[in-house]
């Protein structure tokens, strides 16, 4: 028996117990995070950026919100003064938890949600505001 043979079945014995285990258990599976793995809708997203009536002075604003469990996509919709109608700045296939608005008009209050999506459905998020000074 040479030394790379010895110190390969010295090493071995320490391994095999667990060797052992996986043959006849099966691997241990890893928690799962991912969002294909889930079968139901994914939770309401948390904004994190931006709360009630908050007031900023670019025209272009940075939006975030908490990553949701079971989210594969995020749909985003800003509006003008309102929380109906057309929206002002919208994006329907994000993946980031982040979204920066294209350029909004100055003196305006804008309301904006966010839903995350999978394939089981969406859940939206609380309503914000923010106003962009004159």
């Amino acid at each position: 028996m040479n030394i790379f043979t010895s110190n390969f079945l010295r090493g071995f014995k320490h391994i095999l117990p667990l060797l052992v285990c996986i043959l006849l258990l099966g691997p241990v599976p890893a928690a799962s995070a991912d969002p294909l793995a889930c079968n139901k809708r994914p939770a309401k997203p948390q904004i994190e950026t931006l709360f009630q009536n908050q007031v900023v002075d670019r025209r272009r604003v940075a939006l975030g919100w908490k990553t949701t469990d079971c989210a594969t996509r995020y749909h985003i919709e800003v509006r003008q003064g309102t929380t109906w109608g057309r929206p002002q700045d919208a994006n329907y296939d994000l993946t980031d938890t982040r979204y920066r608005t294209r350029r909004l008009e100055r003196g305006r209050t804008y309301w904006w949600h966010v839903e995350a999506c999978n394939q089981h459905g969406c859940k939206v998020s609380k309503w914000a505001s923010f106003s962009i000074v004159k």
